[in-house]
C-alpha cells in the first residue's frame, strides 16, 4: 500500500455541519481516494419492486463536463488492519464496493483544499494558474486549468495554493471554490 492518495480537507463547505448535504455511496468497481468527484447513479432499490433498501447511491466517477458531482470524503479510518495502523491520510482509500462518504457541493459558496494526486495530470496548478478554472476530467479527477470557466457541467476556481499538515510535513494543496454545480 503506497503513501500516494489523494488528501482532500473540506471543513468550508456548507455539508460541513448540514447532514442533508451528505449521503452514503457505493462503487463497485475500484477504489476512490477521497476528493475525487463522483454523480449518483440511483438509489438503492429492490429491482423488481421498486422499494427503496437503503439511502445509499450507487455512483460512479464523474467525467469531463460533468455536472451534479459530489465530493468523496470518508473518515479516514480503513477497513483492514493496515489501513487502520497508518494515520497518514496519504494511505488511505475508499476500497470498492464499501460504503463511503459524499458531499454536496454548493456553487459560490463551498471551498475545499485537495492535493496533487487528484489532479487528472498528477501535478497541482502554480501561482499563475490561480485564479484560472479546473473541471471534472475522467475518473473524477480533476482537469487541468483553463482562463476561461466552462459554459456548463460544475466548474472550481482556484483560489490559491496552500498546504496541508502530515506529521512532521506540510503537503502543498490548492483551494478550490466551486463557482457552479446543479444545473
Amino acid at each position: 500500500m503506497a503513501k500516494n492518495h489523494g488528501i482532500l480537507i473540506s471543513s468550508h463547505l456548507m455539508a460541513w455541519d448540514n447532514d442533508a448535504l451528505t449521503m452514503c455511496g457505493v462503487y463497485a468497481d475500484g477504489d476512490l481516494d477521497n476528493g475525487q468527484l463522483v454523480t449518483l447513479d440511483g438509489i438503492r432499490k429492490n429491482a423488481t419492486t421498486g422499494a427503496v433498501q437503503g439511502y445509499d447511491y450507487a455512483v460512479k466517477p464523474a467525467t469531463a463536463g460533468a455536472d451534479n458531482v459530489w465530493l468523496v470524503e470518508s473518515p479516514e479510518l480503513g477497513y483492514t488492519l493496515e489501513t487502520q495502523i497508518h494515520d497518514d491520510p496519504r494511505y488511505f482509500y475508499n476500497e470498492a464496493g464499501k460504503p463511503m462518504s459524499l458531499r454536496a457541493v454548493m456553487g459560490g459558496v463551498d471551498c475545499f483544499e485537495i492535493t496533487k494526486e487528484l489532479f487528472a495530470a498528477g501535478t497541482l496548478p502554480v501561482v499563475g494558474d490561480i485564479g484560472k478554472y479546473v473541471t471534472p476530467a475522467a475518473d473524477g479527477k480533476y482537469a487541468a486549468p483553463a482562463a476561461a470557466a466552462p459554459e456548463s457541467g460544475a466548474y472550481f476556481r482556484i483560489e490559491g495554493l496552500t498546504t496541508i499538515k502530515c506529521g512532521f510535513e506540510e503537503v502543498p494543496a490548492v483551494l478550490l471554490r466551486c463557482m457552479a454545480n446543479y444545473h
